[in-house]
């Protein structure tokens, strides 16, 4: 049996074994192969000392051990077989899972890289306490105005140079990240910076410290974005708002201003007009009226910059308005200065207000005497320019319509302003002149003349390097200038023309009265409309004009006109207001095109506009029958 048994076993295997469990030692051996369903899955061996032979008996019971244990260690076997692979898998698994892992934060590494690169804020973490330098995106660069790296950078060495409030250089360990190493939390904080292209801008900059799981700081971080566009529109808003503010102030306080000037200038003329007036009194009285005027004037200059006066735009070649208002700048400028004209003959027309024009001139003119104590020159240029998208970007202040324009360049050699005073030079109220020698309405002015006629106003100025204003005023297609109005002709002196006047302001309507009928006019008067109406329906025979204020109770003005010119057609109807014609217009009590005379007004103001619409009403009656 044991031959048997042996047959089925590699005798190479059995010989091998055999020198290895007996070796040099003296015994016996006896090997019994573990066969399961017929395949031999191993051996069973045993050795024994002493020659003695092994019997049949011997081996019937091993390989009944044999049989016993096939199976079993056969199933140990693979279930380790089994246990092995299924480590073998499950760290593959777990090897393919940490590569993937790590294969997906070296991806999210990449994407926060790109993310940080390609966001406009600037982004800069430091270590500590060394404060270096160890990160900064690519913003950083552009925010700086320059590409170059900085070795060595730390904390408060941000490569900018920022400044204090007053003009003064920040120090190191005042910016943000500087203070976040040492534990400071900065949020929102604005620095004016001056970046390495020269280009002055804000920027807002937040910067916290990094801690570890101690609490201890290891690092901190700060990022920044330029503000600068954000805080010229909040500027131009903040203007716009009051512009707005002021002119609905000037338009309420107007009235009841110029409806008293008119009363104190027109006192003034009569007592002028005296002979037996003593001198010390007539300087007195001069001084009432110079005053007078001088209230008149400033409420004129804060309608206009509130844009509330109506423009009576035409076709002007600015070239001869300049031209033909250059005696008056000249005198205006003094004898020390210089006036120089450099018109562009190619600069084509512009619809704007004449008048209005001149007194932004005279205004500019005023401000470059004011500048140049010592005498200097005042030079005005005129050319053609296009505005087109990239210039209209580069204004944030303001929104610019690109096309074609007409530039004036006004520019002086006096001592210029700084960049505070550039801020806020247009503001009402805003003058750098000592007091009581400047209302500071004068470029305020100049400013709500350029807007209302839709074009645009910048000035430039180095402290030492004079100023330089520049206007831009659309450019006009039209063909030619709009001709010069003639003056209506005068049928002739005043010849006892019956005028009603209709006046809610008791003393305004007395000196209104008296100043017409000082001129020759038979003057009728009434407190309302309702007054003035019934008196006309009464059976008042010769009418020849009525003047009416045109904010009164019960009846308005307008409101009176239309009954009036119902009862009598082609009756001649002039109005007068301490409010101005634009602010009449736009809450509907007169039509754009009526004679309107604003308050306050003196004596020949008065009677050279009654004698115009008088002339005008007689010539109208008399053209049929020509």
């Amino acid at each position: 049996m044991a031959d048997t048994l042996r047959g089925k076993l590699d005798e190479n295997l059995i010989s091998r074994l055999q020198s290895v469990l007996v070796g040099s030692a003296q015994g016996s051996f006896m090997a019994i192969p573990l066969i399961v369903q017929g395949e031999v899955t191993g051996l069973l061996a045993v050795t024994r000392p002493g020659k003695e032979p092994w019997e049949d008996e011997d081996e019937m019971v091993l390989a009944a051990v044999a049989d016993q244990s096939a199976a079993p260690i056969e199933i140990a076997r693979l279930s380790e077989e089994v246990r092995q692979a299924r480590l073998v898998a499950e760290n593959a698994r777990l090897g393919q899972a940490e590569r993937a892992a790590r294969a997906e934060l070296e991806a999210e590494r990449a994407r926060l890289a790109t993310v940080l690169d390609n966001i406009p804020v600037g982004v800069v973490l430091a270590e500590a306490p060394s404060g270096r330098v160890t990160f900064r995106n690519r913003a950083v660069a552009q925010l700086r105005g320059s590409a170059e790296e900085l070795p060595g950078e730390f904390a408060g060495q941000p490569g900018l140079t920022g400044l204090y409030s007053d003009g003064q250089a920040y120090e190191a360990h005042h910016w943000p990240l500087a203070r976040a190493i040492h534990g400071e939390t900065v949020s929102g904080e604005e620095i004016e910076v001056i970046r390495h292209d020269g280009i002055h801008a804000i920027l807002s900059v937040n910067a916290a410290p990094i801690l570890d799981a101690g609490g201890n700081i290891v690092a901190a971080v700060s990022t920044f974005h330029d503000v600068s566009h954000r805080r010229r529109v909040e500027q131009h808003l903040r203007q716009v708002q009051q512009v707005e503010a002021v002119g609905r102030l000037a338009g309420g306080v107007a009235h009841e201003t110029n409806n008293q000037m008119s009363v104190v200038l027109s006192a003034a003329s009569f007592i002028l007009q005296r002979s037996d007036v003593p001198q010390p009194v007539r300087a007195d009285v001069e001084s009432i009226q110079r005053a007078a005027q001088r209230t008149a004037a400033v409420t004129a200059q804060l309608l206009a910059f509130g844009r509330r006066q109506i423009l009576r735009p035409q076709v002007l070649d600015l070239n001869q308005v300049i031209q033909e208002f250059s005696p008056v700048l000249r005198r205006t400028l003094g004898e020390d200065a210089t006036l120089v004209l450099r018109p562009d003959t190619t600069i084509g027309l512009v619809r704007a207000d004449r008048g209005q024009i001149e007194q932004v001139l005279l205004n500019l003119a005023l401000n470059a005497r004011d500048a140049m104590p010592s005498g200097g020159r005042l030079t005005i240029e005129t050319s053609s320019v296009q505005l087109d998208q990239e210039f209209a970007g580069f204004r944030a202040d303001v929104t610019v319509r690109p096309g074609h324009y007409v530039l004036i360049t006004v520019s002086d050699t006096g001592h210029g302003f700084d960049r505070k005073t550039l801020n806020h030079l247009f503001e009402p109220f805003f003058t750098t002149k000592p007091v009581g020698q400047g209302t500071g309405l004068g470029l305020s002015t100049v400013y709500g003349i350029v807007k209302q006629s839709e074009g645009y106003i910048w000035a430039y100025s180095e402290p030492g390097q004079g100023a330089t204003f520049k206007i831009y005023l659309p450019k006009e297609p039209s063909a030619s200038p709009t001709p010069p109005v003639k003056e209506p002709e005068l049928v002739g002196a005043n010849q006892g023309e019956v005028v009603l006047v209709v006046e809610d302001e008791e003393p305004v309507r007395s000196m209104t009265v008296r100043l017409l009928e000082s001129e020759g006019y038979t003057v009728l008067s009434a407190g309302d409309g309702v007054q003035a109406l019934e008196a006309v329906k009464a059976g008042i025979e010769r009418l020849d004009l009525v003047i009416t204020d045109v904010a009164m109770p019960s009846m308005n003005g307008r409101e009176l006109a239309a009954q009036l010119r119902q009862l009598r057609p082609g009756l001649p109807v002039f109005f007068m207001s301490g409010y101005t014609d634009d602010e009449m217009v736009r809450r509907g009590l007169i039509e754009p095109d009526h004679s309107f005379l604003s308050k306050p007004f003196t004596l020949e103001i008065l009677a050279a506009a009654v004698r115009a619409l008088i002339d005008q009403a007689a010539q109208a009656r008399a053209a049929p029958s020509a």
